[in-house]
């Protein structure tokens, strides 16, 4: 396995690269759909429960960023994580959460 990162003026790239089966192209599109497991992985009877990407793609998108998987049949897979470098905006509901004690109007 090995991992590189590398930054730009935009943000922080991620790639982690390993030499396992690879990925069928058939189940590239529900690769991060929550209790998938690839095709081969299942004939190889190799354990998972099929989370594993979907808690990543959920964390990356919470921070702005994407998560994508390059394909290597037989040669292994390569997984690019893309993370902004500046935090995304947070949810109008999360702008508008008073902080601390609130003070009745008037008694300042």
């Amino acid at each position: 396995m090995a991992v590189r990162l590398t930054r730009d003026e935009a943000g922080y790239r991620v790639e982690v690269r390993d030499s396992g089966i690879g990925i069928p192209p058939q189940d590239l599109p529900n690769l991060f759909t929550r209790f998938f497991r690839a095709g081969n992985a299942i004939a190889q009877e190799i354990p998972g429960t099929g989370v594993g990407l979907f808690i990543v793609k959920s964390i990356v998108e919470k921070h702005g960023g994407r998560v994508q998987a390059c394909r290597q049949l037989e040669q292994g897979t390569v997984m690019e994580v893309w993370l902004p470098a500046r935090a995304a905006e947070p949810p109008a509901w999360k702008r508008n959460i008073v902080t601390g004690p609130a003070q009745p109007a008037g008694l300042s």
